[in-house]
């Protein structure tokens, strides 16, 4: 005799888990990276809910809660608590950070370090993909390299590089990408620490972006 089988189980697989990290993100819409930032959350919400769980890391343009010590690096000893703040949007979620601003130099941030030391490896991601990190500062690259979680860069305009983000010197000339020094017209007349700083950031950039499973430019020129 035939026996009926019962009701068929349709196992949904485990979405995977996806952190996208920029300097601001709606409803702070602020430069034209962060907008093809919420174009690719908006983009993978619609086609790709099913699949992927999206957070967004992202900093606060002008937080009431800041303590603000503006800038200044801290040692690693002597971290200042951070503000954090949750909210939705559209389905993805969004955690941002009440951080001061931070100068082209200052390129790490402990504070930021320590609390992605404490969240990432509760959240689990499955990958991360960087678009501009100014304020938030190379740290949750570092500490997902440290965690083994890999990570992909849009390379959305030249800080990675030189302060002057479209790669021209203030007199016009373009910059020599080879060069950590050639942003300033007379290198020469700068004071030798301010130089070797220059040197060292690169040597550390170059390592941050030798590390990501993919970089991703948005022009043939950069």
């Amino acid at each position: 005799a035939a026996v009926a089988s019962g009701p068929r189980l349709l196992i949904q697989p485990p979405r995977r888990r996806l952190l996208l990290a920029n300097v601001f993100f709606a409803p702070q819409s602020i430069g034209g990276a962060t907008r093809v930032v919420q174009d690719q959350v908006a983009a993978l919400l619609e086609h790709a809910a099913d699949r992927y769980a999206i957070t967004v890391l992202c900093t606060d343009h002008d937080p009431w809660q800041r303590d603000d010590r503006a800038g200044v690096p801290e040692p690693e000893d002597e971290l200042q608590p951070v503000t954090v703040d949750c909210h939705d949007w559209h389905g993805a979620r969004v955690v941002r950070l009440a951080l001061p601003p931070r100068s082209w130099r200052l390129h790490h941030d402990a504070t930021v370090a320590a609390f992605c030391r404490w969240w990432l490896p509760q959240e689990g991601f499955d990958l991360i993909h960087a678009h501009c990190l100014q304020v938030l500062s190379t740290a949750p690259l570092l500490v997902a390299r440290q965690l083994e979680i890999p990570y992909a860069v849009t390379l959305h305009d030249g800080w990675w590089l030189s302060p002057r983000q479209f790669l021209t010197t203030a007199s016009g000339q373009p910059v020599d990408l080879a060069d950590p020094l050639s942003h300033y017209d007379a290198p020469d007349l700068q004071p030798p620490e301010l130089l070797e700083a220059d040197r060292q950031r690169r040597r550390d950039l170059e390592a941050v972006l030798a590390g990501a499973s993919a970089r991703l430019a948005v022009s043939a020129p950069f």
